[in-house]
Protein backbone atom coordinates (compact mmCIF):
# COMPACT_ATOMS: atom_id res chain seq x y z
CA UNK A 1 0.00 0.00 0.00
CA UNK A 2 0.56 3.43 -0.02
CA UNK A 3 0.43 4.38 3.37
CA UNK A 4 -2.63 6.54 3.63
CA UNK A 5 -6.07 5.88 5.58
CA UNK A 6 -9.81 6.34 5.11
CA UNK A 7 -11.89 6.39 7.94
CA UNK A 8 -15.31 4.39 7.64
CA UNK A 9 -17.84 5.10 9.87
CA UNK A 10 -19.85 2.20 11.52
CA UNK A 11 -23.58 3.67 10.36
CA UNK A 12 -25.34 -0.03 10.29
CA UNK A 13 -28.01 -0.69 7.74
CA UNK A 14 -31.72 -0.29 6.91
CA UNK A 15 -34.18 -2.78 6.20
CA UNK A 16 -37.63 -0.74 5.17
CA UNK A 17 -38.25 1.86 8.11
CA UNK A 18 -36.04 -0.30 10.85
CA UNK A 19 -32.38 0.95 11.16
CA UNK A 20 -30.31 -2.08 12.85
CA UNK A 21 -26.49 -2.06 14.30
CA UNK A 22 -26.20 1.73 14.01
CA UNK A 23 -23.09 2.51 15.00
CA UNK A 24 -20.34 -0.47 14.68
CA UNK A 25 -20.69 -2.42 13.13
CA UNK A 26 -20.14 -0.98 9.53
CA UNK A 27 -21.92 -2.11 6.29
CA UNK A 28 -20.53 -0.51 2.79
CA UNK A 29 -22.21 -1.41 -0.31
CA UNK A 30 -20.21 -2.15 -3.18
CA UNK A 31 -21.21 -1.54 -7.41
CA UNK A 32 -20.17 -5.04 -7.80
CA UNK A 33 -23.29 -7.12 -8.26
CA UNK A 34 -23.25 -10.81 -7.19
CA UNK A 35 -22.42 -13.07 -10.29
CA UNK A 36 -25.26 -15.47 -9.72
CA UNK A 37 -28.34 -13.30 -8.37
CA UNK A 38 -28.62 -9.67 -10.09
CA UNK A 39 -30.54 -9.09 -6.96
CA UNK A 40 -27.89 -8.92 -4.95
CA UNK A 41 -24.29 -6.80 -4.66
CA UNK A 42 -21.12 -7.65 -2.80
CA UNK A 43 -20.50 -5.58 0.59
CA UNK A 44 -18.09 -5.64 3.27
CA UNK A 45 -18.53 -5.69 7.03
CA UNK A 46 -16.21 -4.67 9.80
CA UNK A 47 -16.37 -4.75 13.39
CA UNK A 48 -13.72 -2.79 14.93
CA UNK A 49 -10.51 -3.27 13.20
CA UNK A 50 -10.40 -7.00 14.00
CA UNK A 51 -13.01 -8.44 12.05
CA UNK A 52 -13.63 -7.18 8.00
CA UNK A 53 -15.26 -9.73 5.37
CA UNK A 54 -16.48 -9.17 2.45
CA UNK A 55 -19.85 -10.91 1.06
CA UNK A 56 -23.31 -10.45 -0.30
CA UNK A 57 -26.69 -9.41 0.19
CA UNK A 58 -30.04 -7.76 -1.19
CA UNK A 59 -29.93 -4.85 -3.15
CA UNK A 60 -32.81 -3.43 -1.39
CA UNK A 61 -31.26 -3.60 2.07
CA UNK A 62 -30.21 0.29 2.61
CA UNK A 63 -25.90 0.67 3.22
CA UNK A 64 -23.47 2.42 3.35
CA UNK A 65 -21.37 3.58 0.19
CA UNK A 66 -18.25 5.50 0.01
CA UNK A 67 -18.35 7.83 -2.56
CA UNK A 68 -15.43 8.18 -5.15
CA UNK A 69 -14.23 10.63 -7.28
CA UNK A 70 -11.98 10.34 -10.45
CA UNK A 71 -9.84 13.59 -10.74
CA UNK A 72 -8.57 12.32 -14.26
CA UNK A 73 -5.24 11.14 -12.30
Amino acid sequence: GNGETIFLPGGGFMDGNALYKAGNPGFYLSSSLFEDYSTRAYYIYFYNRDYIFCYHNFRYIGQNVRAVVNNGL
